[in-house]
């Protein structure tokens, strides 16, 4: 019923099935002057390099039969990424967001805050793996994600094209837990225990993420955001990773 309407543009934030999104994806596409799919900059193989939109894809370079043979959230989205670059029609945009944070999303590796944060308040210990804890990733603040996103609306040169939404900035999961401890100290006057493991496999198991670990947290993470600037204009800013997330 939604879709029987024409829009200036959709911006997608939905979570699909590939098939679901193959079936859906010309609607979408016929419904909008310019059709916004919201992938992740989780479909980015492990590189060496300073990842730009044309790094390796995991669902173009990994060996792992067991993963190809699932639909997990990384796959998803390079499927239906796939399903938009074959289209006959012109008017997408895809966007790949990473770790967004706020004040209602903080991450540590690959715990929530719900988790993390609830455990440091009740007097628990803080579980970060020894095998993440020294891995790089970037962190982006959601305004600066939501401004990015705005800068592209209604933009003619970032229709067919492929960005992700990122700072440039990168720290690595220990020096994260460091910022996190340091207000923790100075707002609430305490000082958590850290719970640091070899491995994450036992937290896997106890959280369900063991594909996002494996194919994601394991991986460095910096990125290269330059094409997303060159188009969305010299006024876009992305606050300090220390600051930003020290203020939420």
């Amino acid at each position: 019923e939604i879709l029987k309407s024409r829009y200036d543009a959709i911006v997608d934030f939905m979570i699909y099935e590939s098939d679901e999104f193959k079936k859906r994806s010309e609607q979408l596409l016929n419904a909008s002057g310019q059709y916004i799919f919201v992938s992740s900059s989780r479909v980015y193989a492990d590189s060496k390099k300073t990842i730009t939109e044309e790094s390796p894809r995991l669902l173009d370079v990994i060996g792992d039969k067991e993963y190809l043979r699932t639909d997990e959230y990384a796959l998803a989205k390079a499927r239906e990424e796939n399903v938009l670059f074959f289209s006959k029609q012109r008017n997408w945009t895809i966007i790949r967001p990473y770790i967004t944070y706020n004040v209602e999303r903080l991450q540590l590796g690959g715990i929530e805050k719900d988790v993390w944060l609830y455990r440091a308040l009740h007097g628990r210990s803080i579980p970060l793996p020894q095998n993440i804890a020294l891995h790089q990733t970037t962190m982006t603040y959601g305004g600066d994600v939501a401004l990015a996103i705005v800068k592209l609306i209604g933009n003619p040169k970032a229709l067919r094209e492929v960005f992700h939404l990122t700072g440039n900035e990168h720290m690595t999961w220990s020096e994260i837990l460091d910022i996190y401890l340091e207000v923790m100290a100075s707002e609430c006057g305490i000082r958590p225990k850290v719970y640091t493991p070899e491995n994450s496999i036992r937290i896997c198991e106890i959280m369900g993420n063991k594909y996002q670990i494996e194919y994601d947290r394991l991986y460095d993470r910096v990125f290269d955001n330059s094409k997303l600037c060159s188009v969305c204009g010299d006024d876009l800013r992305f606050m300090p990773m220390k600051d930003g997330l020290s203020m939420c």
